[in-house]
């Protein structure tokens, strides 16, 4: 029940309400138009007797009917003397008349397969009965309506269950279709547009207050991400000032010390240091700076037709030397024609993060390996390497900014370059997945 839509839900409660209601309500109905139906039979049953005992004198034990006096002709009457005898009758139907009587009481009789309603009421002479009075109508235009009324209300029911269940659905569509709108933002809010709003919900409900509430918080998250990356950008555009003069100092002063200047083996050490520093500083502002333009969209991201396999051999040949000093064989086999359209240094900019990853966490002896691929009317690239692997744990941070797994990973770069892949990938509308168990290396997957 939890895995439904509350569409679904709410619709499954209507429906089921609406049949149990139909169960309760339809045959209380039935019984309610078919017990005022006899009752109004039996009403007029009763008081056609009545009219006609008050139609008949009573002279000496003998009964006398008025000849002026006429029987309603609405029912079958007659009035029977005690010994059978038919007194007077507005009817031919001698087969009525002849059954036993019992006074006050209303019985249906059925004769040739037709029901029929019948009374009798005495005229008596002190305490003797002299003769009965019976009339009598026939129930077939009752029992045939009634019929009628079943078979309406057999029909009439699931086209009304159908009724409702189709207004329930619509109706819970409507109620919930601000919620699917609140949801589609937030979808594509997750794919990093914090500018998109909620719109078109005016409601002064639960939902409209949801939604306001929604839009005013994306505003604050819109503001503070902006704050977070004009200060990366600002501060990363600052820094390369002074970080440019360190190197440019440590550089010259590793040039003085070659020229034999007399220089102690501390200072050395600090000298060098500083100049190993500084580069490395200088790599993480120059990264950061990109993402943070990145982000801001301010990078000139240059989509064209670009012939894929071309850029990863160029990669390949360039960190060959890097992966051969690591003992890590480079491994990639060119397919013809494989064009797509890229930004052709970004996606070597990812490529090069991508092998570098490769090489630094794997083993001696071991590969990385690139394939490269048409796949669903696009390219997709995969760097899989036989490395030391990534823990469950750390899989979902990789692409965080500046995040280091432990368990003795290196420490020698930045942090930033998976973060780069993955905002090369998006650049790209593309799509990265990682597979990786520990100890038995790890694969990028990239669609584009």
């Amino acid at each position: 029940m939890s895995r439904l839509s509350i569409r679904l839900k709410i619709t499954l409660w209507y429906s089921l309400l609406t049949v149990i209601l139909l169960a309760a309500f339809l045959p209380v109905l039935y019984e309610l138009i078919s017990t005022s139906m006899y009752t109004n039979e039996e009403g007029t049953l009763r008081n056609t007797a009545s009219q006609v005992i008050l139609g008949c004198e009573i002279e000496n034990d003998s009964i006398n009917w008025g000849e002026g006096t006429k029987l309603p002709a609405d029912e079958s009457i007659a009035i029977v003397e005690a010994n059978g005898k038919v007194l007077v009758s507005n009817s031919n139907l001698d087969w009525i008349f002849s059954g036993p009587f019992h006074a006050g009481v209303i019985q249906t009789i059925t004769h040739d397969g037709k029901p029929w309603m019948v009374y009798d009421e005495s005229l008596k002479n002190e305490n003797q009965i002299l003769a009965y009075v019976r009339v009598c109508t026939p129930l077939e235009s009752v029992t045939s309506f009634l019929a009628k009324v079943k078979i309406i209300m057999i029909v009439a029911a699931p086209i009304y269950l159908l009724t409702a269940v189709l207004g329930g659905l619509l109706i819970a569509k409507k109620a919930l279709q601000p919620i699917s709108k609140i949801t589609g933002t937030a979808s594509e809010i997750e794919k990093g547009d914090l500018s998109l709003r909620i719109e078109g919900i005016d409601t002064k409900d639960e939902v409209g207050h949801l939604a306001s509430t929604f839009n005013s918080m994306l505003e604050h998250l819109e503001v503070s991400f902006k704050r977070e990356r004009q200060f990366s950008s600002d501060a990363s555009h600052e820094l390369r000032t002074p970080v440019s003069i360190i190197m440019a100092y440590s550089e010259e002063l590793i040039a003085s010390w070659n020229k034999k200047i007399e220089c102690s083996e501390d200072e050395i050490k600090s000298l060098e240091l500083i100049h190993s520093e500084g580069k490395k500083m200088n790599i993480i502002i120059s990264q950061l700076l990109m993402l943070a333009r990145g982000y801001e969209g301010k990078y000139p991201v240059e989509i064209e037709n670009v012939d894929l396999n071309e850029i990863i051999s160029v990669v390949v040949e360039q960190m060959q030397d890097r992966a051969s000093e690591s003992d890590i064989s480079l491994q990639y086999g060119p397919n013809d024609g494989l064009l797509c359209m890229a930004d052709q240094s970004l996606i070597t900019q990812m490529l090069i993060n991508l092998i570098e990853n490769g090489i630094k966490y794997g083993n001696p002896g071991g590969y990385v390996r690139l394939i490269a691929k048409r796949e669903n009317n696009g390219t997709k690239i995969t760097v899989e390497d036989n490395g030391i692997g990534i823990s469950p744990e750390d899989l979902p941070h990789i692409f965080d900014r500046f995040y280091r797994a432990d368990k003795s990973r290196d420490r020698s770069g930045t942090g930033l370059g998976l973060s780069i892949v993955k905002w090369i990938v998006d650049e790209h509308y593309g799509k990265i997945t990682v597979s990786s168990e520990p100890g038995t290396g790890t694969t990028f997957s990239i669609n584009i």
